[in-house]
């Protein structure tokens, strides 16, 4: 079994956009949620892909980051998609898209945002206890469920399925896309919770969940 710890993130953002986090504040949140997730005693249980898809060479990867992600001889795919700066779901739509081939080398994806902080591993022993699509149900702001993603694990194929059909509209959340279709199209499960943290920088505040 060939499992990709696939890690997403998007290094520089709008400055205009008061929904992220920006700069230095910004970098030290994906230097904390990388060398957490390094502390994972399983590493060697899958491959690690690490993405960002807002590099061109004005704006490189940060130095820091370059050399923590080196030191676990992870694989970097960095481009410059453009889809995030209009909706953040599409540009990770599309990074998925873009690294189709190197998904495909594998049997099961884990998708993780490294700008969370992990508080444990029990997701990834979870999986590892029983690998199968593996989601955390929510209710979103609209009272509708979805699918967090920024931690779930998936079938290649289930994922590339996805990608090869679907698509995000200006204002659409990738959270209810994934769920809406998923729910019928493949058997998962469901993990109560994540036991991560991520930053709401709308509300200046970080959620546990």
């Amino acid at each position: 079994m060939k499992t990709l710890a696939y890690l997403h993130i998007s290094q520089h953002t709008d400055a205009n956009n008061r929904t992220v986090t920006h700069g230095e504040e910004r970098i030290q949140q994906y230097l904390d949620g990388f060398s957490k997730f390094f502390e994972y005693p399983g590493l060697q249980k899958f491959d690690i892909l690490v993405t960002d898809n807002t590099i061109t060479e004005d704006c490189p990867l940060d130095k820091r980051l370059q050399d923590l992600i080196s030191s676990y001889k992870c694989r970097t795919v960095l481009c410059d998609n453009n889809h995030g700066k209009q909706n953040k779901g599409a540009g990770v739509l599309e990074q998925w898209r873009y690294c189709r081939d190197i998904i495909l080398e594998y049997d099961w994806i884990i998708p993780f945002e490294p700008r969370q902080l992990l508080l444990n591993f029990d997701f990834f022993d979870s999986f590892f206890e029983a690998p199968r699509n593996l989601f955390h149900q929510d209710t979103g702001h609209a009272g509708a469920p979805c699918f967090w993603t920024g931690l779930f694990a998936a079938s290649s194929g289930v994922l590339i399925d996805f990608v090869d059909n679907s698509s995000l509209g200006a204002t659409q959340s990738i959270e209810y896309v994934v769920y809406d279709y998923i729910k019928d199209r493949c058997e998962f499960d469901t993990i109560e919770k994540l036991n991560l943290a991520w930053n709401d920088a709308a509300q200046n505040k970080w959620e546990e969940m």
